[in-house]
């Protein structure tokens, strides 16, 4: 696949995610977390991130689907998190709008405490505030590919985050052309 810019390579994605997780590890110490991550672009960013941290840690995944304004849970946590901190792991926070339908489904579960560590966040689209004390990189508008995150199911397995060209993702307007013999298709 070309067509884009490496924005964080692996070194410093390793870097980052250390940090993170001794930033967790201090604001949990003692305690014991529970990651949600959404599937499947969070995977490569929880997988290092909960060898990053210290303390003790359970994961579960959860998938959720949005269409335009609607969203549904296709997949739920299968842990009990009743009185336990849950970190909500997201690969990449724009709107907030699918974190959020997710912090509320988890706190009808009664968690200790709900937070959101995102890898990637940009303020600028955001829409709603959500409780995200541990972030990564923020970033624009750009669209990403790579560590987990797709463009059309491509560029997802790639080991840094890339910007990808823009002509890879903005639509092209169909040229329409006249038939060389409007007989031949009306007949």
């Amino acid at each position: 696949m070309t067509g884009y810019k490496i924005l964080f390579d692996q070194q410093q994605l390793r870097q980052r995610i250390t940090e993170l997780g001794a930033e967790i590890s201090a604001a949990y110490e003692g305690e014991s977390v529970v990651f949600v991550s959404m599937l499947k672009g969070s995977l490569y960013f929880l997988a290092d991130l909960s060898r990053a941290v210290t303390i003790e840690a359970n994961y579960d995944l959860v998938a959720v689907t949005s269409q335009k304004v609607r969203m549904q849970l296709t997949r739920d946590i299968t842990l009990q998190i009743e009185d336990k901190h849950v970190i909500v792991v997201e690969e990449i926070v724009r709107t907030g709008l699918t974190t959020n339908y997710l912090l509320q489904h988890l706190e009808t579960k009664n968690p200790k405490s709900l937070q959101v560590c995102a890898l990637l966040s940009n303020p600028n689209e955001q829409l709603i505030d959500l409780p995200m004390p541990f972030i990564g990189f923020m970033i624009d508008q750009t669209r990403v590919i790579g560590y987990g995150m797709d463009y059309k199911e491509h560029g997802r397995t790639l080991p840094f985050i890339a910007k990808l060209d823009k002509s890879r993702f903005t639509k092209k307007k169909a040229k329409k052309s006249a038939p060389a013999n409007p007989l031949t298709l009306y007949p």
